[in-house]
Order: C-alpha cells, then structure tokens, then sequence
C-alpha cells in the first residue's frame, strides 16, 4: 500500500507541552514520535480526541520552543499496566505562518541531512 502524506516523515523525538481548552491551566505533556512539514505524530497520557484543536508548544533541539497550531486527526489507545497511553497524529494548520514556519524550516533540516547519509546512486559497490 503506499504512502499518501504529501510530506516525509522524520523519527525525532522532541519534548512537547500543551494545554486543552477548558482545562483550566492544567499543562499536558507528550514527546514526539516523528514530524513531518505538515504534521506531527506524538505519544501522551492526556487524551485528546479526533477534531480537537491544540496548540502545542515544541522545544527544538536548538532549545527554541515553537508554538503550532494543529488539529487532531487519529488517536490510537492502548492500555498498560491499566493505565491509558495514546499515540496522536496532529495536522499543522498553517505551515506558512509564524512559529510553524520555523518548525517546517527545522523539517527541512532533517531532510537534507538524511540526504546527505543516504548513499548516491552509482557510487555503490
């Protein structure tokens, strides 16, 4: 089956905090599982549903912290220990904009350095 994001996904794992709305203050946190110019897939103990719309705040490796706005598109639960764990799949909102900007030029980075590790056509043995 093939792959139809429109966009490269990159394994990083990137600290993530975030609040729902309605929840008063409360901070929700999450790391990423892998991120892409459109959007990020994370891993939480907060559970979020298909639809919510959440602003998420990524520390870079850089140490800058980005604000993106993003919308939940899939959610997968699982149980350990009795305990709920939830794997998100966020789509950015507007990768042209402000703090997503600085994130999709930080995706870019992560594509021209697995260009660089990837071996070139014709100068394998």
């Amino acid at each position: 089956m093939r792959d139809k994001r429109r966009c490269p996904r990159y394994g990083v794992e990137l600290p993530v905090s975030f609040k729902l709305s309605g929840a008063k203050g409360s901070v929700s946190f999450a790391k990423t599982i892998n991120v892409s110019a459109t959007g990020i897939f994370l891993f939480t103990h907060t559970e979020l549903n298909v639809g919510e719309e959440i602003n998420l705040q990524v520390k870079l490796p850089s140490g800058e912290k980005v604000s993106i706005f993003t919308n939940v598109v899939r959610v997968t639960i699982q149980k350990i220990f009795g305990r709920s764990e939830y794997k998100v799949g966020l789509k950015i909102n507007d990768a042209m904009k402000g703090d997503e900007a600085v994130f999709v030029k930080f995706c870019a980075g992560l594509m021209m350095k697995e260009s660089k590790l990837k071996p070139k056509k014709g100068l394998q043995e």
